[in-house]
């Protein structure tokens, strides 16, 4: 179970901070939400 946690929490994080890092509007968008999603994956 500890191993499928670790997982998802991994993907989540894989996924959506190097969102928070893009440019342009759309960066400026998503950055809020990916910065949520990463640190309550924790």
């Amino acid at each position: 179970m500890a191993f499928t946690i670790l997982a998802i929490t991994a993907m989540l994080l894989a996924a959506f901070i190097p969102v928070s890092f893009m440019s342009g509007i759309v960066g400026k968008f998503f950055e809020s939400f990916a910065m949520t999603v990463g640190f309550c994956s924790f």
